[in-house]
């Protein structure tokens, strides 16, 4: 990955002498982040131990979406015909949710409520190379690249209550993976030096890896919504 972000960087200073225009913006964003894959689900259950004093989350990896933030800054070379290129870089908190529906080791085993989240912290970087379209006062920007997303920390947080009212509650490390490449695209809307985009991304890296029994294959997905501003 260093080898190929390496490489980009280079690209983009030999492409810089024949830019048009360069752009700095600053972005902020929010995120919709979650699972898909074959282990990927919306519900589960917390295993708990009397003996030990411990629970976790059976299967963390949900389905369903948490919320999340990003703050990045961006610089962007507008070239002839309107391509554009440029590179993306920031840092991310992300959350994925799964609610659960019982209580493994407990009676009553059932629940009233509950969710556990895994709580992500990322700096993404992303290289993009894209079009611009001029629409009289409004641009849109169509780009494509991909996120090299490099995992800070990642945390269980669940919380569930039992039909008797006893609240449990997990506190798990789920680090399983350092790097992951997601192919990402994103559609910008910009007026003067204010701008919103969407974007998704779709990552190759297998969050379930090392885990022994079956086949386990989570893999993230991540929808974007943010707002940029350009200073220069």
């Amino acid at each position: 990955m260093k080898k190929a972000l390496l490489g980009y960087c280079c690209l983009l200073l030999v492409f810089n002498a024949s830019a048009q225009k360069t752009n700095w913006y600053i972005n902020a964003n929010a995120g919709l982040f979650s699972f898909s894959g074959i282990s990927a689900v919306n519900t589960s259950f917390i295993n708990y131990s009397s003996d030990l004093n411990i629970a976790y989350t059976n299967n963390p990896y949900g389905a369903k979406s948490g919320f999340g933030y990003g703050l990045s800054g961006r610089v962007q070379h507008i070239y002839f015909k309107h391509f554009i290129a440029g590179i993306d870089a920031g840092y991310e908190k992300q959350s994925s949710r799964v609610l659960i529906n019982g209580i493994s080791g407990y009676t009553p085993g059932t629940t009233k409520d509950g969710h556990t989240n895994i709580d992500y912290k990322f700096i993404n970087i992303f290289p993009f190379a894209g079009y611009r379209i001029n629409m009289q006062k409004i641009h849109l920007d169509i780009t494509g690249g991909v996120d090299l997303a490099y995992c800070l920390s990642a945390k269980e947080n669940g919380s569930a209550t039992a039909t008797d009212g006893t609240i449990f509650t997990t506190n798990t490390d789920r680090k399983t993976i350092t790097t992951d490449i997601r192919p990402r695209i994103q559609g910008t809307f910009s007026y003067h030096k204010a701008g919103i985009y969407i974007a998704y991304s779709h990552g190759f890296g297998n969050y379930m890896d090392g885990y022994i029994g079956g086949i386990n294959e989570a893999y993230a997905r991540l929808l974007r919504f943010g707002i940029s501003y350009q200073l220069k």
